[in-house]
C-alpha cells in the first residue's frame, strides 16, 4: 500500500489560527482491511552548540522541544469512535482519498520548556520584553543559522490489519510563519501614529573664520575663532513596539531639531542604514549568538541643507524619507523576530548620519558622523485577514497586480484553498487582455510539432537521402 498525502495549498507559508487542509491518498493493490487513520502537525526545533567550558574535552549539548501537535483521527470516524465497537474499514483495490484538516495554534506549548520560564535576555533585547507574556511561534527555518533548525511538517499513519498488524507512516514539510498583528497601512499613516521615539544629540564643530592681526598679517592664519557649535536634536520614530515588516520599506519618521542659535548652515553629507540580526542560542551549559547584517541603504556626497541659520531655535526639520524610502525595502530573506524555547531572533537598526556646517563664504567645518542605533521588531507581513487566491501560493490582497487592485471583491469563497475564509476574486474582463493568445488544441500541437520534427531532419541532411 502506498500513502501520499496532498495539500490544497502546498506553495503557501501558513501561520496562527489557519487551517491546513488536504487528503490522505491510499493506493491499495489488493483488498485492504484499514483499522486507524491519523493526521498530525507537528512544530518542533532542533538545538545544538558545542560547549568550550570543558579543561579537556568539548563536548556538544542537543536540545529538541516540540512546541505544536495537533491531531486528528480520520478513520474510524467521529460517530464510529463514540460506539462502545470499533469498525475496521475494507478499502478494494485503486486509489481512495480521505480528507483532513489541521489548525496551526495561536501560541506554542512546549511540554519541555516549564511553565512560565524565562526567556532569552540581552541588554539590547528592550523591545521583547513586553511581548514575553505570549510567546510566539518560531518561523520555520533550515540550514539559515549553525546550531538551530526549525521544522513543521504533518506526519501520516495509516493502520491496517491482515495477518498481522502493520502501520506505514508517510510525512511532509509545510512552512509556518508567526502572523502580524500591526495594522497594514503602513505607507498612510500621519507621523502622530509614530509612537516609538528614539533620539540622539550631537554637537556639530563651526567653520574656523581666521582673524588678521594688526602686528603681523603674516601670522594671520595662526590665529583664528571658532563660532558656537551646532546643538542638533535627532528623532527617529517608529511605529508602536518599534515594529517594521519584512520585504517592505523601513516605516521611520527621522527629524532633527535646532536646539541653539547658530551663524551657519547645517548640511547632510551622508546618510547609512544598517539593519542588524542576532540569533541567540542557549543549549544547557552553551550559549551563542550569530551574527547577521543587511545594508539598507548607503548614500554620500548629499550636500543637503537642513536648518538654515536664520531659523529660530527648536525649529524641527523633516528629513526626507526619499533617503531610505526610494526601493529600499528590509530583505526578504529575515526572519521575523521571536523568542521561543531557548531560541530567539532580534534586530537592530542603525542610522549614521554625515552632518557639516557651512558658513556664507563657503567654509566647512569637519563632518561629524552621528549614530543612532535602537532594537525594532520585525514582523512576517502575515495578516490576519489575508486571503489565498490560488493553490500555488500566498498573495495578499495589497500584493496584487496594480490593474487587479480595484476590482477585488471580498465576497467570492475559493474552490480550492481555504474552504472556510473569504478571498478575493478578480475580473480580466475589463482589463486589456483581449490581445493574449490562446493556448494550441491538441491537434495544432501534433502538426507544430512535426513540422519541427521534419524541418530539423532536413537541416541534418542537406544532401538529402
Amino acid at each position: 500500500m502506498e500513502v501520499t498525502i496532498e495539500l490544497d495549498n502546498p506553495g503557501t507559508i501558513f501561520s496562527n489560527g489557519e487551517k491546513i487542509y488536504g487528503n490522505v491518498l491510499l493506493y491499495c493493490p489488493t483488498t485492504v482491511i484499514v483499522t486507524k487513520i491519523t493526521a498530525s502537525l507537528i512544530g518542533e526545533s532542533e538545538l545544538g552548540l558545542t560547549d568550550t567550558l570543558g579543561l579537556l574535552v568539548n563536548w556538544k549539548q542537543q536540545e529538541k522541544h516540540r512546541f505544536v501537535q495537533d491531531s486528528r483521527v480520520i478513520v474510524p470516524s467521529r460517530q464510529k469512535q463514540d460506539g462502545s465497537k470499533r469498525e475496521s474499514l475494507t478499502l478494494a483495490f485503486g486509489y481512495h482519498s480521505f480528507e483532513f484538516a489541521l489548525t496551526v495554534p495561536e501560541s506554542p506549548e512546549c511540554c519541555s520548556c516549564p511553565p512560565n520560564s524565562p526567556v532569552l535576555s540581552s541588554k539590547y533585547d528592550i523591545v521583547e520584553k513586553s511581548n514575553r507574556s505570549v510567546p510566539e511561534l518560531p518561523p520555520s527555518m533550515s540550514n539559515l543559522i549553525k546550531g538551530a533548525d526549525v521544522s513543521y511538517h504533518i506526519d501520516v499513519a495509516v493502520t491496517t490489519r491482515n495477518i498481522f498488524k502493520t502501520t506505514a507512516k508517510k510525512s511532509t514539510n509545510v512552512k509556518i510563519w508567526p502572523i502580524d498583528k500591526q495594522s497594514r497601512s503602513l505607507m498612510n499613516m500621519f507621523p502622530h501614529a509614530f509612537s516609538c521615539a528614539k533620539t540622539v544629540q550631537a554637537s556639530i564643530m563651526a567653520p574656523s573664520t581666521p582673524v588678521p592681526t594688526q602686528n603681523n598679517t603674516r601670522e594671520a592664519h595662526l590665529i583664528s575663532t571658532v563660532p558656537q557649535p551646532a546643538e542638533i536634536l535627532i528623532s527617529a520614530r517608529f511605529l508602536p513596539k518599534f515594529n517594521l515588516t519584512r520585504d517592505r520599506r523601513v516605516a521611520m519618521h527621522l527629524t532633527v531639531e535646532k536646539l541653539n542659535a547658530f551663524s551657519h548652515e547645517l548640511h547632510l553629507s551622508s546618510f547609512q542604514m544598517l539593519l542588524v540580526g542576532y540569533t541567540d542560542i542557549k543549549v544547557g551549559t552553551a550559549k551563542n549568538t550569530e551574527l547577521s547584517c543587511w545594508t539598507i541603504q548607503s548614500l554620500s556626497n548629499l550636500n543637503m541643507e537642513i536648518i538654515a541659520a536664520s531659523e529660530d531655535t527648536h525649529t524641527e526639520h523633516i528629513i526626507d524619507p526619499g533617503l531610505w524610502d526610494d526601493g529600499a525595502k528590509l530583505p526578504e530573506e529575515i526572519l521575523p523576530s521571536f523568542s521561543c524555547c531557548n531560541l530567539s531572533r532580534r534586530y537592530e537598526l542603525e542610522i549614521s548620519m554625515g552632518f557639516q556646517c557651512r558658513g556664507p563664504n563657503g567654509q566647512a567645518g569637519r563632518v561629524l558622523y552621528v549614530q543612532l542605533r535602537t532594537p525594532v521588531r520585525i514582523s512576517s507581513g502575515i495578516f490576519p485577514d489575508r486571503q489565498i487566491t490560488s493553490s500555488s501560493g500566498d498573495m495578499l490582497v495589497d500584493e496584487m497586480p496594480i490593474m487587479f487592485q480595484d476590482d477585488v471583491s471580498m465576497h467570492e469563497r475559493v474552490q480550492n484553498g481555504f474552504r472556510d475564509q473569504d478571498v478575493p476574486a478578480y475580473d480580466v474582463a475589463g482589463h486589456d487582455l483581449a490581445d493574449t493568445p490562446l493556448p494550441p488544441t491538441y491537434d495544432e500541437a501534433i502538426l507544430v510539432s512535426m513540422d519541427e520534427k521534419l524541418a530539423k531532419e532536413r537541416n541534418s541532411n542537406p544532401g538529402g537521402w
